[in-house]
């Protein structure tokens, strides 16, 4: 099923979740293919906004009523700010219940992303869940200043936690979509997975920095989420993140994501790069940035 209108309901340009809407306001370029806004110009995209309008590209070829319950995505190349991005979804399967989509995005005709979506119907089941980790209420906290123009559309509040090395327990923060979004589900579905690569890489380099290592290559290599219930992206959610593993040049973060009342609404995992900062001396010796011979 191709879709013929894929952009969201747009809202006043002053509105502060109008960037977010921007970003998803594809344009039909062929069967399921899209042509995607990618303005500025940053060396390179922020992977959460590449993943929202995969997302939104597959979610606008399924037939409806059927919301997503999980993507697993790669990141191929580093994309470039104000180079456009051609976005094509595979035709998939469509069952009784659920339906699959691959979907490629491509700049200068070489693939970037690749992200594969599974949908499906509500329908009842068995019910549990962890429960939400003790934090302050984001009101309270100071806002984060972010310096690079692809938080614009999110609000984010970072808690104070120490680095527990049995728990790996690495970070913990708010966060929610600037401004009240339009009631779709796919929507708040693409703010929470946008909103999802803030702060994984973080949560993996901090057992180092506890260490006394400064890591200094950090990059996305693959993410997956998991939507158990449905979520507004436009109202705060904890977002616990675990930094599970390092080895081999690689860290691996996993994460929930709770809404205010404690209900958990996603489950996170993200692999990326991590290796440490290296300065050269004068005898020409690598080390790195601890002390230690590198």
């Amino acid at each position: 099923m191709a879709a013929t209108v894929i952009g969201p309901p747009r809202l006043a340009p002053a509105s502060p979740a109008e960037p977010l809407l921007a970003l998803l306001d594809l344009e039909p370029a062929g069967e399921r293919r899209f042509l995607a806004p990618n303005p500025g110009d940053s060396r390179r995209i922020f992977g959460g906004q590449v993943a929202a309008q995969a997302l939104w590209a597959a979610g606008a070829t399924v037939e409806a009523g059927r919301a997503v319950h999980s993507i697993h995505a790669y990141f191929l190349r580093p994309g470039r700010g104000g180079v456009a991005l051609e976005v094509e979804v595979e035709e998939g399967t469509d069952g009784i219940a659920r339906s699959t989509r691959t979907v490629v995005v491509r700049q200068d005709g070489e693939a970037i992303f690749g992200l594969g979506a599974s949908f499906q119907r509500p329908r009842p089941g068995l019910e549990h869940a962890l429960g939400a980790p003790a934090a302050p209420a984001p009101e309270g906290l100071p806002p984060r200043e972010h310096g690079g123009r692809h938080h614009r559309p999110l609000d984010s509040r970072e808690v104070e936690v120490a680095w527990d090395p049995g728990t790996g327990t690495a970070r913990r923060l708010w966060f929610r979509v600037r401004g009240p979004l339009p009631d779709d589900p796919l929507l708040h579905a693409c703010g929470l997975l946008y909103g999802s690569d803030m702060g994984p890489l973080g949560a993996v380099r901090r057992p180092a920095r506890a260490a006394g290592v400064e890591p200094a290559m950090a990059a996305s290599l693959d993410h997956a989420v998991w939507f158990h219930r449905p979520a507004r992206a436009d109202e705060w959610l904890l977002y616990d993140l675990t930094a599970v593993s390092s080895s081999g040049g690689r860290g691996l973060c996993w994460a929930t994501l709770h809404t205010a009342d404690g209900t958990l609404v996603a489950t996170v995992a993200q692999e990326g790069l991590a290796r440490p900062s290296h300065r050269r001396e004068a005898d020409g010796s690598i080390t790195g940035r601890s002390g230690g011979a590198a």
